[in-house]
């Protein structure tokens, strides 16, 4: 009876997080959690993640790669400041119905600016813009390293999963037969509470393993997909 009662508690328990992660996932979501529901982890696939379009880059990488081209254009334009500006201007003009001859005349002004009492901002700040692109390219790189440990840290676990949940599902189906085994037993009086209770413990936990394994599967494929710039279409 106690332990019925520990069960029905922590029964209860887990339906309240799971109402309450619905409620959080509907404000995220904009959606009515009434309408919303969590498969079991053993009705999951990975066909599921079919919805995740591909992605052709890393949002973490192309971020960097957008600083660095905003730190080169910055760069390139102090730069420019540094070089000679030539101006030049031209008029032409004639002169007809007057009682002297016709007369056209043009005149032309050329002119050159030289940056010489700038030249301290202009280096300073080609100083400034040359460090920064150098800092955006290392986190370039520091991105690139993040990107490639996290897609290694999924490979693991994925490889890792499609390995074990085969191991346990086998595991599942024989607790289940000594389950059967067991209760049978017990109907028939041959066999006491004490090994039904324990068959049935030992079922509960293989089947919770075979369900975290799936979850972590999914989970690593997801972010997988995520982490390469996979997309869900809205």
């Amino acid at each position: 009876k106690i332990e019925k009662e520990e069960a029905e508690t922590e029964r209860d328990s887990f339906e309240e997080k799971y109402r309450k992660t619905l409620r959080k996932l509907a404000l995220l979501t904009g959606l009515d959690d009434k309408g919303m529901e969590c498969p079991l982890p053993s009705a999951l696939d990975e066909g599921i993640l079919r919805a995740i379009q591909e992605g052709s880059s890393s949002p973490y990488l192309t971020f960097a790669q957008s600083e660095i081209k905003a730190a080169r254009s910055a760069y390139d334009k102090s730069s420019a400041e540094r070089l000679p500006k030539l101006f030049v201007m031209g008029s032409v003009g004639a002169l007809e119905g007057a009682p002297f001859a016709p007369q056209d005349d043009y005149s032309a002004w050329v002119g050159i600016n030289l940056p010489l009492f700038d030249g301290y901002r202009i280096g300073s700040e080609e100083r400034e813009g040359k460090a920064e692109m150098k800092e955006k390219e290392e986190r370039l790189k520091d991105a690139q390293l993040d990107v490639d440990e996290l897609n290694t840290q999924y490979d693991e676990k994925i490889n890792v999963a499609h390995i074990r949940i085969p191991l346990l599902e086998q595991e599942s189906k024989d607790a289940n037969r000594s389950f059967v085994v067991a209760r049978q037993r017990f109907l028939s009086y041959r066999e006491t509470v004490v090994i039904v209770r324990e068959s049935l413990r030992d079922l509960s936990f293989i089947e919770t393993q075979v369900n975290d394994s799936k979850i972590e599967l999914l989970t690593a494929l997801g972010l997988k997909s995520f982490l390469s710039g996979g997309t869900v279409p809205k």
